[in-house]
């Protein structure tokens, strides 16, 4: 008898590789804006990306932008932004080839008012700069 395996792909006789999501956290706190949360498993998730990431903000409204995920072993980095309150964010993750217990799960993310604003300012600053330097010149014929 022969018997094949493919690499990534669920194991016929014993199914997904289970896995337990244990924890997220936030960096933020009520004086500093959320930029990232970190996600713990009870074991390595191979080939985890941040579409496998699903983020739900509390409030009416808010969108959560995912960047890049980064980490190895059971623990992965996500960094957020584009949300303009605080709240409860509710991250659930799914993953094929796994399954995964202990999702979704909240956390409380923040956004302090005077981070917000400086962004703003810095961008409104930035978007000035560029169009100062553009020079226009209008030819008749």
């Amino acid at each position: 008898m022969v018997v094949f395996f493919a690499t990534g792909c669920e194991d016929p006789i014993d199914g997904p590789t289970a896995v337990t999501f244990s924890s997220v956290i936030s960096n933020g706190n009520a004086t500093q804006t959320t930029t990232e949360i970190t996600l713990t498993f009870n074991a390595a998730v191979t080939g985890l990306n941040a579409n496998d990431i699903m983020l739900t903000h509390g409030v009416s409204g808010q969108t959560v932008t995912k960047g890049t995920l980064s980490g190895t072993g059971p623990v992965y980095t996500l960094p957020i932004s584009g949300f303009t309150a605080d709240g409860e964010l509710t991250v659930a993750v799914a993953k094929t080839d796994f399954a995964v217990n202990g999702s979704p799960q909240t956390v409380t993310i923040h956004m302090v008012e005077s981070t917000y604003r400086e962004r703003r300012w810095l961008h409104l600053q930035t978007q000035t700069q560029i169009l100062e330097q553009l020079s226009v010149q209008i030819t008749y014929l």
